[in-house]
């Protein structure tokens, strides 16, 4: 419809449909008045019109056309055309010299353009009052219409406007209204026809419940000043009343609260008079008018007339300042690459090998030979011997960290009175160069830790850059409508919005009573108007007392429940075995088992700390690469000989899709319907023993019901090989995740002469459809 109106046709169109209304206004202003005497309307409009720059042939004629229809005579139409011909010669002669007519001038040629009107009606001293009212509230009433079409035409009346603006769109109606009041069409009320159509299209076009009932008030005093009868006044506001009680997203419910209405009011308390068909037909038409205007149609209306929603700047500042907030994370995440880069290429690394050598032998030799006398002998006359012989004790004492006796050659032995300064020397050496490997090596994976640290938090924040960058869009229209509905389950809503990002996912934030929370019709009515399963998200105390705002978003297609089960090692106090069962962002679960190696206290320090470490990396929302590398690093840097086998499974509950990643583990078991397969490693190391570390890593689709299992060393040893683990899990006639975890572990304690030879846990999950 907007392209239409922007159309040559469309303009045409527009501009019909403009003078028409001029028309109509012209001939109501013509006939209505104050008390059937005074109508002083019609002139003081077209002098408006003109005074906004309205085409002074097209809007004259009308009005001379209109004033000649509600009265013929030559009165009328002398009055009317001097009052163009006036007002024209001014209006082009300001035009000539470019200037706007002043208001002040312009009261004084409406004045005059009204002095064959005096001629006629100043006939004696009773004419004087009526005829001064005439002018004065003509004067008042043309300042009145201006101010309107200003509103109109410069900045449109969808916006708030002030107070004198509301004065004028008030006397505007009221002035309508005198001259519906005039009409007198067979019986039928006019004023009743389009006061209903108006006060219902005011109704659901402006948010504001006063605008409808401003409306029928004004209306029903021009129908008093015309009449003298205030009866029309009390009808019009008790219409408009209950068109604004019963508004709701369907607008048949104001449109027969309105019947009632009117049906009550004309039979129960005689508020017509005498109440006939004709009054209800005139009822019915304007709401037959009103419900003729198709959904799509009002929506146009309401756009170019209606109230602008204060929330729309507030909504367009969202996505704004999620632009500006992509941009800047973008920004951050190139920064932390570079930092990456920049650290690993300060990382120096041990000296090669035959460096090394060279250096100690240089040292070993400034240090003992420089002041023996048989110096030049050795290294001149048996050089080559004495460098393949010292080659030969240092390469020795870097394999095993020290040299001994017999690792002097004869050649060495019986030539040199040094020997044991020889010894000694080198092993001093040896462990000066072992605490340089370790310094460096320290340093350099630190500086390899905080450069994955670098290059993780650079690749999380091009993540939640991706994330941010999602247009999001609103649906207002839904929102009433999600009101209402609540409203009638007896959920009372202080705001409600509703919002989706690239047309994907629809959520909603709701500020509700904190009573209301809980109710389980709130999830049920979600879930019934999105046409999905919904689920609380997050919720949070609102600056109002009493009210909560919650987040609710589309439910994941499965959902899955837990159990565990474990036990220490026989004599122990405290198992070296830890789990986790964690809840993600992204509808993901983490299901981890840690190992320590050993058991015991020491054993269980390092089987929290790793699966500490790992939990907060994953809530962080790090990729598996980064946290497993960092993580790693981190333990390896302890210089303790404790490890852990890392067993971790990653589930997403959208699509079923479990990331199994394994470091060091056991293997673990899917169960299905009727088998179990098997989730096996690919012999990576334990976590901590290396700084480099290659998990092994398994995609698996599930489907519903599926049980995943995830056991320690303890259980999997306990059955001897994994084969007879696979066959017990396998006959298991039940599926609570609890169970087979007590289950299993009880039986590998049994296998054990119920004596467990080491920690054992083992951790179940169950996936479900939710939806």
């Amino acid at each position: 419809m907007r392209e239409f109106f922007g159309t040559r046709k469309g303009i045409i169109v527009i501009n019909l449909l403009k003078y028409l209304f001029f028309f109509c206004c012209f001939y109501l202003f013509s006939i209505g008045g104050i008390r059937d005497e005074i109508f002083p309307f019609a002139f003081a409009f077209f002098i408006a019109l003109v005074w906004c720059d309205q085409n002074v042939f097209i809007v004259g004629g009308l009005f001379s056309f209109a004033s000649l229809l509600a009265k013929f005579d030559f009165v009328s139409l002398l009055t009317s055309l001097f009052c163009v011909f006036v007002i024209a010669i001014c209006y082009f002669a300001h035009k000539k010299f470019h200037a706007k007519i002043p208001l002040y001038l312009l009261s004084i040629y409406a004045v005059f353009s009204q002095s064959v009107y005096l001629y006629f009606h100043l006939t004696s001293i009773n004419s004087i009052v009526p005829s001064l009212m005439y002018i004065v509230l003509g004067e008042l009433f043309m300042l009145c219409c201006i101010n309107v079409f200003k509103t109109i035409l410069v900045r449109g009346i969808g916006l708030s406007l002030t107070i004198d603006e509301y004065i004028c769109f008030c006397l505007f109606l009221t002035a309508l209204g005198a001259g519906l009041g005039a009409v007198n069409l067979f019986g039928f009320l006019i004023i009743n026809t389009v006061a209903v159509f108006l006060i219902l299209l005011c109704t659901y076009i402006f948010n504001s419940s006063s605008v409808p009932i401003v409306v029928g008030l004004c209306l029903g005093l021009g129908y008093a000043l015309q009449t003298g009868n205030l009866l029309m006044t009390a009808v019009l506001a008790a219409i408009s009343l209950s068109s604004v009680v019963f508004r709701s997203t369907s607008k048949y419910f104001s449109v027969l609260a309105i019947i009632i209405c009117d049906v009550v009011l004309g039979l129960y308390f005689n508020a017509y008079g005498d109440y006939s068909y004709k009054i209800l037909v005139s009822t019915l038409l304007g709401e037959a008018l009103f419900i003729s205007i198709s959904n799509n149609t009002l929506q146009f209306i309401k756009a170019v007339f209606g109230e602008k929603n204060s929330t729309v700047a507030l909504r367009t500042m969202v996505n704004r300042s999620r632009d500006n907030l992509c941009k800047k994370m973008y920004n951050l995440s190139e920064v932390f690459d570079e930092m990456d880069r920049s650290f690993k290429s300060t990382i120096r690394g041990l000296l090669p090998a035959a460096e090394a050598k060279q250096m100690l032998k240089e040292e070993l030799l400034s240090k003992v030979c420089h002041d023996c006398p048989e110096k030049h002998r050795c290294h001149r006359v048996l050089g080559k011997e004495t460098n393949e012989t010292i080659d030969a004790i240092i390469s020795a004492g870097l394999d095993r960290g020290k040299v001994s006796l017999l690792d002097i050659p004869p050649f060495l032995s019986s030539r040199c009175s040094r020997t044991n300064i020889i010894l000694n020397t080198i092993n001093q050496l040896l462990a000066s160069y072992k605490q340089y490997t370790y310094c460096v090596s320290s340093i350099d994976t630190s500086k390899a830790l905080i450069a994955e640290e670098f290059r993780g938090v650079s690749k999380l924040l091009q993540k939640l850059a991706d994330q941010t960058k999602e247009l999001v869009t609103f649906d207002e229209e839904f929102e009433h409508k999600l009101t209402e509905e609540l409203n009638y389950a007896n959920i009372m809503l202080a705001e409600a919005y509703v919002y989706e990002r690239e047309g994907k996912t629809m959520s909603c934030t709701l500020t509700l009573k904190n009573s209301d929370l809980e109710k389980p019709k709130l999830i049920d009515t979600l879930s019934k108007n999105f046409g999905t399963k919904m689920a609380l998200i997050s919720s949070e105390q609102s600056n109002i007392p009493g009210y909560s705002i919650a987040n609710f978003a589309e439910a994941p297609r499965y959902e899955c429940i837990f159990g565990s089960s474990g036990t220490n090692k026989f004599g122990n106090t405290v198992s070296g075995d830890s789990y986790s069962f964690l809840r993600l962002s992204g509808n993901k679960i983490l299901l981890a088992v840690c190992d320590g190696m050993g058991s015991g206290e020491d054993a269980q320090k390092m089987s929290d700390t790793t699966i500490s470490l790992i939990e907060n990396f994953y809530k962080a929302d790090f990729d598996d690469e980064t946290i497993l590398s960092s993580v790693n690093k981190l333990l390896s840097m302890q210089m303790t000989d404790n490890y852990s086998a890392l067993d971790i499974c990653v589930l997403d509950l959208s699509n079923a899709l479990a990331d199994f990643i394994k470091v060091g583990a056991p293997a673990g078991f899917i169960k299905h319907k009727d088998s179990v397969e098997v989730m096996r490693g690919a012999g990576a190391l334990p976590i901590g023993i290396l700084q480099d570390i290659k998990p092994s890593i398994n995609k698996k689709v599930l489907e519903a019901n599926d049980i995943i299992i995830l056991c320690s060393d303890g259980v999997v040893d306990a059955f001897d090989d994994e084969d007879k683990l696979k066959n017990f899990v396998n006959n298991l006639n039940i599926t609570n995740p609890q169970e087979i975890a007590d289950t299993i572990v009880h039986e590998a304690i049994y296998l054990n002469q119920s004596e467990p030879r080491d920690d054992m846990t083992c951790l179940c999950a169950r996936i479900y459809v939710n939806i």
